[in-house]
């Protein structure tokens, strides 16, 4: 995962190689990381996608 945006510390929005935006969380995830930086996946607490119903539109 790499990331697109730090939010603070302990919120970053990262991409996978599937190309899928996700915003992860956890203790420090966020500290001192720039763009296209790696994410330590074992620093992850949760994560949050969104999902859009296209059928419902």
């Amino acid at each position: 995962m790499k990331v697109i945006r730090s939010f603070n510390n302990n919120a970053v929005l990262v991409k996978d190689v599937d190309l899928t935006e996700w915003i992860v969380i956890g203790n420090g995830i966020g500290f001192n990381k720039k763009v296209n930086d790696a994410i330590d996946k074992s620093k992850i607490e949760r994560r949050f996608v969104l999902w859009l119903n296209h059928a419902a539109l």
